[in-house]
């Protein structure tokens, strides 16, 4: 598991640095989810299921917000 949230933590590092649009706002949406996967490989590592429940809803509503806003 802690190897899929360094995954999903590339994804959003790269889908930010690739990002050429002028919304500051989606940039701010991808960098708070790559800090929450962040938070998520690290306590998966450290198996605190708290915190990794806690770093997963977080993603999951940061990805709601902008799926909301600028999802095709």
């Amino acid at each position: 598991p802690a190897q899929e949230a360094l995954i999903i933590k590339e994804a959003f590092r790269e889908s930010g640095r690739l990002y050429e649009g002028p919304d500051e706002k989606q940039l701010r949406l991808f960098s708070k989810s790559e800090k929450d996967a962040n938070s998520l490989e690290r306590a998966l590592s450290q198996r605190d299921r708290k915190s990794a429940s806690h770093a997963l809803k977080s993603i999951k509503e940061t990805c709601n917000a902008c799926h909301a806003d600028y999802r095709d």
